[in-house]
């Protein structure tokens, strides 16, 4: 499920219960997976007064990311 979010930094998420992975889609286009994302921090994230103050503190550096090449 990709969810288009208001942030100065952060286009859209899309969470996969299935393999806890988190795709991260900024503004500049580059986009992240980060993998072993708990449910309740995808959850968090959506309902956070800043989502890019929330996963700053909370996703950036603690989970393993991965960033996905186009083409």
């Amino acid at each position: 499920m990709r969810v288009m979010l208001r942030s100065k930094s952060i286009e859209s998420v899309e969470y996969d219960g299935e393999t806890a992975s988190l795709l991260v889609t900024f503004l500049s286009g580059k986009k992240y997976i980060y993998a072993f994302v708990p449910e309740k921090v995808f959850s968090e994230m959506l309902v956070a007064e800043s989502a890019g103050r929330y996963f700053a503190r909370h996703i950036r550096n603690q989970y393993k990311c991965t960033q996905v090449k186009e083409g």
